[in-house]
C-alpha cells in the first residue's frame, strides 16, 4: 500500500510516464541483481547453502535458473505494458521491494556477492 501511494505522490509530481518507467527499471534491474546471486550459487553447487523459491526448487542447474530468471522478466515487462496507466508502477514497485528484501538477505548469508560478484 505504502509503495502504491508514493508511485501516485511521485505521479502527481514528476508525471505518471516517468514514474511508470522508472519502476520498470528499477525491477528489471532488481530481478537482474537476483539472477546473477542465484547463478552464482548454482555454479558453485550450491555450496552449504539452498533457494528459498519453491518454484525453483532447493538446488535448481545454471541452466534451470537462466530459464527461469528469462521467463520472470518476460512477465515482468509484459505487465508492465498492459496495466493501466495509473496503476503501471505499483507492480513493479512491489517487485523491486520483495526482491530487494532477497538480495539483502542473499549478501548478509554470505553466499554471494552483490548481485552475483
Amino acid at each position: 500500500m505504502t509503495a502504491r501511494c508514493l508511485s501516485l505522490v511521485l505521479c502527481l509530481l514528476v508525471g505518471c510516464t516517468t514514474v511508470n518507467r522508472a519502476s520498470l527499471v528499477t525491477s528489471t534491474a532488481t530481478i537482474l541483481c537476483d539472477w546473477g546471486q542465484t547463478n552464482r550459487a548454482a555454479g558453485n553447487k550450491w555450496n552449504n547453502t539452498w533457494e528459498a523459491n519453491p518454484v525453483l526448487g532447493p538446488r535448481p542447474s545454471q541452466g534451470f535458473v537462466a530459464m527461469y530468471f528469462a521467463s520472470v522478466l518476460s512477465m515482468n515487462a509484459i505487465a508492465w505494458v498492459v496495466m493501466p496507466e495509473r496503476t503501471k508502477s505499483a507492480l513493479p514497485v512491489g517487485i523491486t521491494v520483495m526482491q530487494t528484501d532477497t538480495i539483502i538477505g542473499n549478501v548478509q548469508g554470505g553466499h554471494t556477492g552483490v548481485c552475483g560478484f
